[in-house]
């Protein structure tokens, strides 16, 4: 079976374009989303959305993030709006 090289064409070269194109739009609709939870999370722990550009370094760059996102959220108003959780920074203090 021959399964076609760099520059033939034939159909599986033509399925196998699109089977890459249809890949691409589906990388492209859950990348978006998964950034913009990504940016919420590092605000909710009141850092900056762009920390996210830290998943561009291979391998440590990743797990830095994950790390920032799986930490707790600031408790009370940060710069970047309320807590999601509904907790108030004073009563934390006097508890």
């Amino acid at each position: 079976m021959d399964v076609g090289g760099f520059g033939q064409q034939g159909p599986l070269s033509d399925s196998l374009s699109t089977l890459m194109a249809v890949l691409g739009v589906l990388m492209l609709g859950i990348l978006i989303p998964s950034a913009a939870v990504s940016v919420r999370r590092l605000h909710d722990t009141n850092r900056s959305g762009w920390w996210v550009l830290g998943n561009l370094i291979p391998f440590f760059g990743g797990l830095a993030i994950l790390v920032l996102c799986a930490l707790d959220g600031t408790a009370g108003v940060n710069r970047y709006g309320p807590d999601p959780k509904g907790r108030d920074a004073t009563a934390e203090v006097f508890a």
